[in-house]
């Protein structure tokens, strides 16, 4: 690697410079060279300096009143192939509203990462990601979804009544080895997240687990002939999606 220029022109001025015997070959023109040097090397930092605080200045005036919500950590980066999506639901950030630390924030793009149970925030003028504190969260709606912070963990509230519905979202990291190579990841190692589902009903002071539409029906054995004729007129049956067949059990069940 060769000397950089401006270092080499220094040296050349400079090479009588610790010379006692010598000083008084140091011309004028090449002190001034010289000070045009140094002035020219310490210029591009104080510069840099000055564009970091131009920079902050810019972010902090475009964040406003949400900078507490953007100072979260980055998220953990996926550097391999795998076939699904580590996500709650897609890929795509959805804008909605978040309490963060006791303060509603509203028009927040977020997306819920339910292999870590963590809520993504995305910065609008920037395009990073960070990671909002759990503890400080609690509530978030992502478009007609609402999830909520029950015990350090994200649950989606299917139903708010009297009874409230609970619907805990995981995405379960596997691997396999296939029969054939797979043309996605161009390996026979199959690296995935297999979605899994769970149900919580809170009722009367009780909470319990729903596993199926037989044990919600058990909890309204009274409503279970008009529940069971309103399905039937409706079309839901129990092949339906478990989120809607729930949570219209639950709206039958709590009306009149």
């Amino acid at each position: 690697m060769g000397i950089p220029p401006k270092l080499a022109l220094f040296l050349y001025f400079c090479k009588d410079c610790y010379n006692p015997f010598s000083l008084s070959t140091i011309t004028l023109m090449q002190l001034k060279y010289l000070s045009f040097l140094l002035l020219m090397t310490f210029l591009p930092a104080a510069h840099l300096f000055s564009q970091k605080e131009s920079d902050y200045g810019t972010y902090a005036n475009a964040a406003g009143n949400y900078m507490n919500l953007y100072r979260g950590a980055a998220p953990m980066k996926y550097k391999f192939l795998h076939l699904g999506t580590f996500y709650a639901y897609s890929e795509t950030f959805e804008k909605g509203e978040v309490k963060y630390n006791g303060r509603i924030y509203s028009d927040v793009w977020m997306n819920l990462n339910s292999h870590m149970d963590e809520l993504y925030v995305k910065i609008p003028y920037s395009g990073r990601e960070v990671v909002l504190n759990k503890s400080l969260v609690e509530y978030f709606t992502m478009g007609k979804r609402k999830f909520v912070n029950r015990g350090g963990a994200y649950f989606e509230l299917l139903f708010d009544g009297k009874s409230k519905l609970y619907k805990r979202i995981r995405k379960v990291y596997s691997e396999k080895i296939a029969s054939s190579v797979n043309p996605l990841t161009g390996s026979r190692l199959e690296k995935s997240f297999e979605h899994q589902e769970s149900y919580i009903l809170n009722k009367d002071g009780g909470e319990f687990r729903i596993l199926r539409k037989s044990s919600l029906l058990s909890l309204y054995p009274e409503k279970r002939g008009e529940i069971n004729r309103k399905l039937r007129e409706e079309k839901i049956s129990a092949q339906s999606e478990k989120s809607l067949v729930f949570a219209r059990i639950l709206q039958i069940a709590e009306s009149n």
